[in-house]
């Protein structure tokens, strides 16, 4: 397989050059496939959000950000828009308790494990119109994030201030994305769903606001609020 001579170099022979290269040459492609599979798998796998009760609401903290879910009001009227404001507080098991004036009750049960946050709630007022529940999303978002409600394709935030309202239709799941092309999905019994800019009121936030109407879950006392992380390929539509 080498050829000397005396103390000479040694060499290599032509012929085992021939042969052994190409062996060498698809070792080294398949590897690098692999390692870029490997690397893509996970940037497009990203880790779900975690999320846990606070004294504030339900932390919401992943990749795309950190954010937190507020019972904000129970509406009692429709054209009730400020609503009762709830007094919060923790009740262990990763349980947040939110007590309105009237004597609604909703308990929030922050999921680990499910990566849910699980609804109940009590007490309701006869004739009352609905829960609201709030999340901010940083003023940073409008510089390349995006958003949209239910199976509409994503939209920009916007750059400046042009209207209150960006969307708002009744719809299972709201979905977001930083500027750095990092997402999030919460999915949520179907209700009226909006994002507003807040910049409206001096406020330099976004808001997603999803309004459970009691109306349209007649006989109801319970719901489901799924928190999962975007598939990145879903994130260049």
């Amino acid at each position: 397989m080498f050829h000397g001579s005396g103390g000479g170099t040694v060499l290599l022979c032509e012929r085992e050059m021939r042969s052994t290269f190409p062996h060498l040459m698809n070792r080294l492609v398949t590897q690098l496939f692999a390692l870029v599979g490997v690397i893509s798998l996970a940037h497009a796998q990203a880790p779900d959000p975690e999320v846990s009760a606070t004294e504030k609401g339900i932390a919401i903290k992943g990749e795309a950000g950190s954010f937190l879910l507020v019972p904000a009001a129970l509406r009692l009227t429709e054209t009730n828009y400020e609503g009762e404001k709830p007094v919060l507080e923790l009740a262990g098991d990763n349980t947040l308790v939110a007590k309105f004036p009237s004597g609604a009750e909703i308990r929030l049960q922050a999921s680990p494990e499910d990566k849910a946050i699980e609804a109940s709630f009590s007490g309701v007022p006869a004739g009352a119109w609905a829960f609201v529940f709030q999340m901010q999303i940083p003023i940073d978002f409008s510089r390349g994030g995006r958003f949209s409600l239910g199976t509409a394709p994503l939209q920009d935030f916007p750059a400046d201030y042009s209207k209150q309202l960006l969307e708002q239709k009744t719809a299972k799941q709201f979905t977001l994305v930083n500027p750095a092309g990092i997402g999030l999905t919460l999915a949520a019994t179907q209700n009226f769903m909006q994002v507003q800019d807040n910049r409206a009121f001096q406020w330099p936030v976004f808001m997603y606001i999803y309004t459970y109407v009691f109306s349209s879950n007649p006989g109801g006392s319970s719901f489901r609020i799924h928190v999962e992380s975007l598939d990145s390929a879903a994130t260049t539509h």
